[in-house]
């Protein structure tokens, strides 16, 4: 299953939460669980929200990555699936 997270970082944050929060990214990226596959990630300019793509097999690997960031990050995370149009240039 893919999903989009879209996570915005929370207001009135401390520099001691931003470099917490930083850590637990680069922890994230060097550390993506088994059974979870990165597809896309984006960020918008100013860098406060970040929208990204993932696979898993269930939402429920998805809530258990998440976690840990909601001190800090307000999540959506929306199950997606290609359009018609991508599906038929994937088999392609």
């Amino acid at each position: 299953m893919l999903f989009i997270l879209i996570n915005e970082t929370r207001r009135g944050l401390t520099e001691d939460d931003y470099k917490v929060l930083g850590g637990m990214m680069n922890s994230f990226y060097d550390n993506i669980p088994q059974g979870v596959r990165l597809v896309g990630d984006y960020a918008t300019l100013d860098r406060n929200k970040n929208f990204a793509i993932l696979e898993a097999d269930s939402l429920d690997k998805i809530n258990t990555l998440k976690a840990p960031f909601e001190k800090y990050v307000n999540i959506d995370v929306i199950p997606v699936e290609p359009t018609a149009y991508f599906a038929k240039m994937i088999q392609e």
